[in-house]
């Protein structure tokens, strides 16, 4: 189990801090500018259990031995094994 305890000081500290109070950040405390690049374009899959998915597509797995999860030019399929009694 995780112990939290070290994150006591760091709770008690946010609480108890103007920005907590105010739910407005001190000037200078964000960053300028993001350590990332946000991509605006691309859209995400609805989420899916995948297992369901595989269940319902056993059949296609076993004959071509792997079957593409998704339309799109996605790095993600499923294999299977005919001999696997599992999928």
């Amino acid at each position: 189990m995780l112990d939290v305890r070290p994150l006591q000081f760091v709770l008690f500290r946010f609480f108890a801090s103007e920005q907590c109070k105010t739910g407005k950040p001190i000037e200078g405390t964000l960053m300028k500018e993001l350590p990332l690049e946000l991509d605006m374009e691309v859209t995400l899959e609805d989420p899916f259990l995948v297992n369901a998915w595989v269940k319902e597509h056993k059949k296609e797995i076993n004959e071509k031995g792997k079957l593409k999860v998704f339309d799109r030019n996605y790095q993600f399929q499923v294999g299977g094994n005919p001999l696997n009694s599992r999928l």
